[in-house]
């Protein structure tokens, strides 16, 4: 930090303000969250042609709908970023979850955008990301078989489209490096369970207990066994 302090005053003496936004925000990463914030803001200030600063201010907001709006100036500024296609995609999905609706407007303009950011839009933020990972070398902080996984719940929690959200997934899955998180899984039987596939779906929740015996899983499983008629084999999972 004392480091990051001495280039900001450096550069500041010779009037560089780019190099002094960087240094902002370089600190900001290694301070604690007032401090962060401030220095992101300050960072925005002398260069608002930075996504990363926007994206980090936007990690820092408690708000959800300040930190969408946050996600979306990070894309204008840097629009071909994976990263921050992903985050604005998942910030959506958390207000969708909330039964909020985002509107495309500036965290700083009192004017508010008439454009509603619906699931469609989500499902093409993350489905761009997903094309500039495979068509570009990039470096992410995420993995591929993030991208696909967060697409597959776009697909069920929007349009219910439980074929390409099944695709989706089994191909996140396939991707995974080993061990695959047990959640994949778990999220490709409630899939399966919409989609009334219930022998795939069994199939996905004994694969999530195999990796991760949680009591969630076994209830899941045991209330899947009750429905299909299996209530004696669903007396251990209920154990």
């Amino acid at each position: 930090i004392q480091d990051a302090s001495s280039l900001i005053e450096y550069y500041e003496s010779l009037g560089d303000s780019l190099e002094m936004a960087h240094w902002f925000k370089e600190r900001a990463k290694l301070s604690k969250r007032e401090s962060a914030i401030s220095d992101l803001l300050q960072a925005i200030q002398l260069n608002d042609h930075d996504g990363e600063s926007y994206d980090l201010l936007s990690r820092l907001d408690d708000d959800l709908l300040s930190a969408f709006k946050l996600s979306t100036c990070s894309i204008l500024a840097t629009p071909s970023n994976p990263s921050f296609l992903l985050r604005r995609s998942q910030l959506f999905l958390k207000l969708k979850q909330r039964s909020i609706s985002p509107h495309l407007s500036s965290p700083t303009s009192s004017m508010v955008s008439l454009v509603e950011y619906t699931c469609d839009d989500a499902l093409f933020d993350v489905s761009s990301a997903i094309s500039l990972i495979e068509s570009h070398d990039y470096r992410l902080d995420l993995p591929l078989f993030r991208f696909y996984a967060h697409r597959a719940l776009l697909y069920r929690e929007g349009p219910r489209d439980f074929v390409r959200a099944a695709l989706d997934l089994n191909h996140a899955i396939s991707i995974a490096p080993s061990p695959v998180p047990a959640s994949l899984y778990f999220d490709l039987y409630l899939i399966y369970f919409m989609k009334e596939s219930n022998n795939k779906a069994l199939s996905a929740i004994s694969t999530a207990i195999s990796l991760s015996p949680l009591p969630l899983y076994f209830k899941y499983r045991a209330g899947l066994l009750i429905k299909m008629g299996r209530s004696k084999d669903a007396s251990s999972d209920i154990k």
